[in-house]
């Protein structure tokens, strides 16, 4: 599979992510929007995707279980691609813990079906994958 993706228009020297347009928020506020509750957080990336149903979009990540939760997922459409960013909920002090990580899915709903448009995930920069299940 080749990564033939749009050129962004700069890399966020804060984020570190590839900024595709320019939305009328800033990055951070677009693409780092703080936990409703409070919680530390921290970004994953996804790393394949499903077309759920009509208009909803899974993504697999990867999670610590019974520790993180899905906190937002952010998503940017346009008519050809969509971003999406996942960011956790994480315990203070145990983000770089990657012990028993279990693949998870969450969903979000899109403005528009997916309709064939590609997937790509802010955070590593790479288009995602069909995901395909161990047990269909």
């Amino acid at each position: 599979m080749t990564n033939d993706l749009p050129e962004p228009l700069y890399i966020d020297p804060e984020l570190g992510i590839p900024i595709f347009d320019e939305p009328e928020t800033t990055p951070m506020e677009r693409w780092a929007p703080p936990c409703p509750l409070g919680h530390p957080q921290r970004p994953v990336s996804a790393h394949a995707y499903r077309d759920k149903l009509q208009g909803c979009l899974q993504l697999r990540v990867d999670k610590r279980p019974g520790v993180e939760g899905v906190c937002s997922v952010v998503v940017q459409e346009s008519s050809d691609i969509v971003l999406v960013r996942v960011i956790l909920c994480c315990p203070e002090g145990d983000a770089d813990d990657e012990s028993e990580l279990w693949d998870c899915p969450t969903r979000v709903w899109l403005d528009d079906p997916l309709d064939g448009r590609t997937v790509i995930d802010v955070e590593s920069g790479l288009r995602l994958p069909t995901y395909e299940s161990k047990w269909s």
